[in-house]
């Protein structure tokens, strides 16, 4: 049986600017029960599709979150003084809707999202900074943003014994949500 150490680390800033940072870290983290695929298709309920958008009454509500996930991306990563690492990402970008509109402007989110990530290494600043751009281009229908970045870290690790070395990749998720109450940014890396 495999045991992950799981840490996620949260910064969060409150309307005063006070900085804060939250730390918790899991381990030993067994699964509970095995689903085989056969088993999650019985289990699955059955969903009727609906047309939101030609519901009516539907586009006088808001909407907490809507946007694109599973974006290809660049992603720049800078350690210390280590030469900067250019990786494949999958990047996850969403604004709330405020009543009494019928969309966003997905575009302005995947531009906004792709404009930043080839210009600066990836950082929490730089993802405050993206959430910060999407809320920019949709002042007129949001006041929430979320921007989330999975990719692999690459690492070069000593061996546990000689003095050879090896690449070792660490799952790695990084994100920042504006909201009207603060900023909240972290990171999740998987050992």
């Amino acid at each position: 049986m495999t045991t992950l150490l799981i840490l996620l680390v949260i910064w969060t800033t409150d309307d005063a600017g006070m900085a804060g940072v939250v730390a918790a870290a899991v381990t030993d983290v067994k699964p509970t029960k095995t689903v085989t695929p056969e088993a999650d298709k019985v289990m699955m309920p059955t969903v009727s599709k609906i047309d939101i958008a030609n519901t009516k009454g539907a586009a006088h509500l808001p909407v907490d979150s809507v946007g694109m996930s599973n974006i290809e991306c660049p992603v720049l990563i800078k350690i210390d003084q280590s030469p900067a690492q250019l990786t494949a990402g999958l990047a996850e970008a969403y604004v709330n809707i405020n009543a009494p509109q019928r969309g966003i402007h997905m575009s302005r989110l995947f531009l906004t999202l792709s404009d930043a990530l080839v210009a600066a290494p990836i950082s929490p600043k730089l993802l405050q900074s993206i959430a910060q751009g999407f809320l920019e281009s949709h002042a007129e229908l949001s006041h929430s943003a979320h921007v989330n970045i999975k990719f692999p870290l690459l690492l070069k690790r000593r061996a546990l014994v000689s003095a050879n070395t090896g690449w070792r990749s660490y799952p790695v998720s990084l994100w920042s949500t504006i909201t009207p109450t603060g900023i909240q940014s972290g990171f999740e890396v998987s050992i």
